[in-house]
């Protein structure tokens, strides 16, 4: 479960100095971590998850040099970089991270790709094999409006308890007010009393009682007599399901949806909206 919180990053980087300064040592590598007062949105131990991951994996396979751990500014995020001097990583077609030099560490990569994915933090990944590697992750800064942060209210609509919870706490993660309901019906009479207009709407298309996640937005989108931009996320891949759910002007998502991808395609979404 991500629960994000608005935090200072100086304790997260102290506490990685106190941590990994005895095993840089051992290994002779002069090892520094630069402080910032940053205030970011995260979920701290998801993220000292991913710092230890980084951080244990270039001290370990770094046989000379350095390791860098810091912080910048960047927009309306901060950059986490851990960089090393050490082998390098290949890289795999498509963005997929192979194994460090020889040394097997793709499971330990995946794992930081995986939970980096479930926080929204983008990760670039910059290597030259032979002299070193830097990881910079993306975290939203906290009190800063940005992709990540609209503060608008939505509306989510799933029959399955687990999945709409899910998208529920998902979505609360990246800032947006959430009104979550089971059926068409319960969503309205939530808004009624709301008494406000979402900013956009995610269905299921197959919802109970033979009712459909198009049907909910055409309803809502009537009720407030405005185009509310909406995804409809589905495992119905037939042509005739597709053109319906386009044909209403919405996005449509096929099941599994990674959170990463979700996350981008409702920005842009609300983005084109205006």
């Amino acid at each position: 479960m991500v629960t994000a919180t608005e935090f200072c990053i100086e304790p997260l980087l102290s506490r990685i100095e106190r941590r990994f300064a005895p095993a840089a040592e051992r290994h002779g590598l002069d090892f520094k971590v630069v402080q910032s007062t940053a205030r970011i949105r995260s979920d701290p131990p998801l993220l000292a998850q991913i710092l230890d991951h980084l951080v244990a994996n270039a001290i370990a396979y770094t046989p000379r040099g350095r390791v860098l751990v810091g912080a910048r500014r960047n927009g309306a995020a901060l950059a986490i970089e851990v960089r090393d001097t050490g082998p390098g990583i290949r890289a795999w077609r498509g963005g997929a991270v192979a194994e460090r030099s020889d040394l097997g560490l793709g499971l330990g990569l995946v794992v930081v790709e995986r939970l980096a994915s479930l926080l929204c933090h983008p990760m670039r990944i910059e290597s030259r094999s032979g002299t070193g590697t830097r990881f910079a992750l993306r975290v939203p800064l906290a009190g800063i409006a940005g992709v990540e942060r609209y503060r608008r209210m939505l509306v989510v609509i799933d029959d399955e308890e687990q999945v709409l919870e899910g998208l529920r706490m998902l979505l609360e993660a990246w800032q947006f007010e959430v009104v979550a309901a089971p059926s068409e019906d319960e969503a309205i009479a939530e808004l009624r009393r709301s008494g406000r207009q979402p900013a956009g709407i995610i269905a299921d298309y197959r919802l109970a009682g033979g009712r459909t996640g198009t049907s909910a937005v055409t309803t809502i989108r009537g009720l407030y007599n405005a185009p509310i931009p909406s995804i409809i996320i589905t495992g119905d891949a037939t042509a005739g399901r597709l053109r319906e759910s386009r044909g209403h002007g919405v996005v449509v998502l096929q099941k599994p949806v990674a959170a990463s991808h979700l996350h981008n395609v409702l920005a842009q979404t609300l983005r084109n909206a205006g």
